[in-house]
């Protein structure tokens, strides 16, 4: 304010110099002395009131800003005041508004400890009844496990008892077919010896054409009908209970010298002999299922 006060005076000055200046008109040397002190006495003058009317302007000037300027002070201090009152009250409502949202948020955490309590209880009763249920399916495969350790008990004791009596069978069948074969040689022999002695009869000992022996075969012949193979037997043992020798009946020499013969079925000194089959015993699978 002090810079503008004293630019406006400076440029009062001025113009009041330039004024008296153009409307000063200095005389000569023989006029009278007079004239020049007077001309100067009524610039002084001049300005003297130019002066008083610049320092009334001034102060009038001075006088309307320093009125703005408290105008504009008062209107901000009462907007200000108003603010505050304002600010006051929103202060206030976030104030309510935050102990309500307080007070909410303790319910609502009350509500979720409650909450939370109650899921831990059924959580914790969901985990017994699962632990039951799994106790439950234990105990129900222990005993299919029990159920199953006894039945295969029972199929093992089964299996032996069958092997073992597979296995008498067989020797059996086995005893059955070379008596068979035995008989068989000696109703051959017998037949040559009648022969021999007494010639030819009328009656024919011979197999007529339409007698089907495809079932009963006895050995000497290509196919043998009571191999075991036919009764399922070869599974017991990895080997086989067929005999080579019944393939055929070798002779050691011609009718009638008396000579013996060689293999399972056969004479012996002339003596027939009943070839009886030697026990076998039962298999290392079989052994383990007693």
């Amino acid at each position: 304010m002090a810079s503008t006060i004293m630019l406006l005076l400076v440029v009062a000055v001025v113009k009041c110099m330039s004024h008296t200046v153009n409307g000063i008109h200095f005389q000569n040397f023989d006029s009278n002395h007079d004239a020049p002190f007077r001309a100067l006495e009524s610039l002084i003058n001049t300005l003297q009131k130019e002066v008083i009317d610049i320092r009334k302007e001034v102060h009038t000037r001075m006088d309307t800003m320093k009125y703005e300027l408290t105008c504009e002070i008062r209107n901000m201090k009462e907007a200000l005041s108003k603010e505050r009152e304002e600010m006051s009250v929103k202060v206030d409502q976030v104030g309510v508004e935050m102990a309500d949202f307080k007070k909410k948020l303790k319910r609502g955490l009350r509500r979720v400890g409650m909450q939370s309590d109650d899921i831990k209880g059924e959580l914790r009763s969901q985990k017994a009844e699962l632990f039951a249920v799994r106790n439950s399916v234990y105990d129900a495969r222990e005993e299919v496990v029990d159920k199953t350790n006894m039945l295969l008990q029972k199929v093992n004791s089964t299996n032996s008892s069958v092997v073992v009596h597979l296995t008498d069978l067989r020797a059996k069948l086995y005893k059955i077919n070379h008596n068979l074969a035995f008989i068989s040689d000696e109703h051959k022999r017998m037949m040559q010896v009648v022969t021999r002695r007494f010639g030819p009869t009328n009656k024919s000992y011979t197999v007529p054409e339409d007698y089907d022996d495809g079932g009963r075969v006895l050995p000497g012949c290509t196919y043998t009908p009571l191999d075991t193979h036919e009764l399922g037997l070869d599974t017991i043992n990895n080997k086989t209970f067929f005999n080579d020798s019944l393939g055929g009946i070798p002779r050691g020499g011609p009718a009638g010298s008396g000579g013996g013969r060689v293999g399972p079925v056969g004479w012996l000194g002339g003596r027939g002999r009943l070839w009886t089959p030697r026990k076998r015993s039962i298999p290392h699978h079989a052994r383990g299922l007693q």
